[in-house]
């Protein structure tokens, strides 16, 4: 296991040490794809971890053994989807997306206690397909929504000084939308 940190005193260089202690983690993925009926396809995926990182020498401090944390390790992982095909009309088909993900919360730094939130995102797609136009084209359009909820979460955060005094973070992207056109011929 590497652990990555900022050198307190020089916040431009980041000190990678390996653990010298066993880290373990261990978990479980389950990954289903269902479908109950013709034209609807049900996905869910769930990721349970569960991490442990005895003390480990801390070579800024004369290797005083330092409680680091598991980092980019959410104990609770999981997103649903549901893709549903309308029967076809006669000028087209009409499909349906609409998908959650959630993740627990996660520490973002090595040292102290900087976690991550948890955060749940909403994300929709419609989309009106195989609409004939011409000899052979074919016409798409889909409207979409991204983070419907417009949920505020972080991605990146950087801790500076030790005690930290600033984090800098950045943010995932709020609520977007948007109407994609397509011709294939």
């Amino acid at each position: 296991m590497q652990i990555d940190f900022l050198h307190p005193t020089n916040i431009s260089a980041v000190e990678t040490i390996n653990a010298e202690k066993k880290v373990e983690v261990d978990g479980v993925e389950v990954d289903l794809t269902l479908m109950p009926i013709e034209g609807l396809v049900l996905g869910l995926n769930y990721t349970y971890l569960d991490g442990d990182m005895p003390l480990q020498p801390h070579p800024l401090k004369n290797n005083e053994l330092t409680a680091f944390e598991l980092t980019q390790t959410p104990q609770h992982a999981g997103s649903l989807t549901v893709d549903y095909t309308f029967e076809p009309w006669g000028f087209g088909v009409l499909e349906a997306y609409l998908d959650v993900t959630s993740t627990d919360q996660y520490a973002y730094a090595p040292l102290g206690s900087q976690r991550f939130d948890a955060y749940t995102l909403y994300n929709a797609r419609i989309t009106l397909a195989d609409i004939r136009v011409g000899r052979g084209g074919a016409l798409k359009f889909s409207a979409w929504g991204k983070n419907l909820t417009d949920e505020e979460y972080v991605v990146l955060a950087l801790p500076i000084n030790d005690p930290i005094t600033t984090v800098i973070q950045a943010f995932g992207e709020p609520r977007t939308a948007g109407l994609d056109v397509s011709y294939k011929f």
